[in-house]
């Protein structure tokens, strides 16, 4: 957006430039409004958004105010900087939300999966209805995530293999029936072999997608994304201990009760 002062035309130019700042404010409010965005970082992102347009509004005066002159003023040059480092701000925190939704979404990827595989096999079928329904919703946000990795590329070539790899996720998705039929008869062979090879279809693809997205992520990671990470299992691996101790204790108290 830099530009020598007898270059700037009012009627042509500041159209041309707030144009350009609306295409990526809106880029960002998508990013800001989907569900896998966390809400400190949507607030950040945000703050960025507006701190972009004080930017282009200051600069936009500093050029009216420097019409027809040969050289920059010091306000003008200082306007030019602040943008730049504004929109810079921005797409900081537009690629840390990328990898925040990658880190969130791509950790346990086949857990949704097992767990209706094995209300499945138990012959569930009422947990199974219910446990259809999360993986469902798990798989619209590996596509959502993938999508999202994609609209901060330029590499057609990868953002090809990601968006290949997501549209074989939902199209596989729909297709739970196997799983379905082996609920109801979860004695067959044949509803069993039919389930293993939808969960080795499935899991090659989301290994596939995860790969592809892993490498355009590791691209975009900003500021420790490896502690990030870390943190998160962290999480996850404290939350199981504690319910494996609450397991432990219940289990305790059963025998207790059954000695008695």
């Amino acid at each position: 957006m830099a530009m020598e002062p007898l270059a700037y035309n009012e009627v042509h130019t500041r159209p041309s430039l707030e144009e350009r700042l609306e295409s990526i404010i809106s880029g960002a409010a998508l990013m800001a409004d989907s569900s896998c965005t966390r809400d400190e970082r949507r607030e950040r992102t945000v703050a960025e958004c507006n701190a972009v347009r004080q930017a282009l509004k200051d600069l936009l005066s500093e050029y009216m105010s420097n019409m027809g002159n040969k050289d920059k003023s010091e306000k003008l040059a200082g306007a030019i900087d602040n943008m730049g480092r504004k929109t810079r701000d921005l797409r900081r925190q537009l690629r840390k939300a990328v990898v925040d939704h990658v880190s969130d979404s791509f950790l346990e990827t086949n857990v949704p999966l097992l767990v209706l595989i094995k209300a499945a096999q138990n012959g569930n079928e009422k947990e199974v209805e219910e446990y259809a329904v999360v993986f469902t919703e798990h798989s619209n946000k590996l596509v959502e995530v993938a999508n999202l990795v994609c609209s901060m590329s330029n590499n057609e070539d990868g953002v090809k293999m990601v968006r290949y790899a997501a549209a074989q996720i939902e199209n596989l998705c729909p297709e739970l029936y196997s799983i379905k039929i082996l609920a109801a008869r979860p004695r067959s062979k044949v509803a069993q072999e039919n389930m293993d090879a939808f969960k080795q279809l499935w899991e090659n693809q989301v290994r596939i997608l995860t790969e592809a997205v892993d490498e355009f992520a590791d691209k975009y990671q900003i500021e420790e994304p490896k502690v990030r990470k870390q943190n998160i299992i962290l999480v996850n691996v404290e939350k199981e201990y504690i319910e494996r101790e609450n397991d432990e204790i219940e289990k305790c108290l059963g025998e207790q009760n059954c000695s008695l």
